[in-house]
């Protein structure tokens, strides 16, 4: 009994020691907000965006924040910095005189490290209309490049990867010819196991180069999805190799 007690006490001082050694978790987060719950506005009518700086779920006070309010992607209609001297504050008397997006890009520095975070309002965003008229000749070229590209055989090649599969659904890296003869391209294929005919879902990827591991959500629901990549590589790679090309020739894709 008493080698039992002992080794209790032993066990508990170890993990007392062990807490006390770990460092305290500093988590910051800034916030950014706007005063309509749904974020969107009428043409005129002026945004109150709210800032607010926590350090482990509590207000910070004194922070230095930078801002700027900007139509999405344009130049800034407003810019300046200020002193968040309870932890929080407010950016006011901007708005857009027309249908569009107005964000406002916050950063915080905290023990000289920058935290950034934005908020995004709309003004009648149905509204908006095409900034560009359509060239005479669109329709055209479009049937003219599908013309020359149902010329190059697509020459589709399916590899079932059995470690990604599921209970309900396959999936295989797939790669096809692309838009010239030995160019390809290759995505993930996810199809239900089950017989029957499905919608289909096909997921075109964003700027930047990375693996791809398939909707199997979207899959597992009864739909057929593809996720491609762009680049003309695999999509099952160690991550190691797309880092390596996004700093190397692929930078700043």
């Amino acid at each position: 009994m008493y080698t039992k007690h002992a080794l209790q006490v032993c066990l508990y001082l170890i993990l007392a020691m062990a807490l006390s050694a770990q460092p305290a978790e500093q988590w910051i987060k800034l916030v950014v907000g706007a005063d309509h719950p749904d974020w969107n506005y009428r043409p005129g009518e002026k945004v109150k965006f709210s800032v607010a700086v926590y350090k482990n779920g509590v207000l910070l006070p004194n922070v230095r924040m930078r801002y700027e309010v900007e139509p999405e992607k344009q130049p800034p209609l407003k810019q300046d910095s200020l002193v968040l001297a309870k932890g929080e504050g407010t950016i006011d008397g901007v708005t857009l005189r027309a249908p569009g997006f107005l964000r406002c890009i916050a950063v915080a520095t905290v023990e000289g490290k920058e935290y950034r975070n934005l908020c995004t309002a709309a003004f009648d965003p149905l509204q908006i209309a095409p900034t560009e008229t359509e060239p005479l000749d669109f329709d055209q070229f479009w049937q003219d490049a599908k013309t020359e590209l149902a010329r190059v055989p697509l020459d589709a090649k399916m590899t079932l990867l059995p470690e990604r599969c599921t209970e309900k659904v396959n999936v295989y890296q797939v790669n096809i010819q692309n838009f010239r003869i030995g160019a390809r391209l290759y995505g993930i294929l996810c199809v239900p196991k089950k017989a029957g005919k499905y919608p289909a879902l096909l997921e075109v990827p964003g700027a930047g180069v990375r693996p791809y591991n398939g909707d199997l959500l979207m899959a597992e629901k009864g739909i057929i999805t593809l996720q491609i990549g762009i680049h003309g590589i695999p999509v099952t790679m160690d991550p190691g190799v797309y880092a390596d090309l996004a700093n190397g020739v692929l930078n700043n894709y």
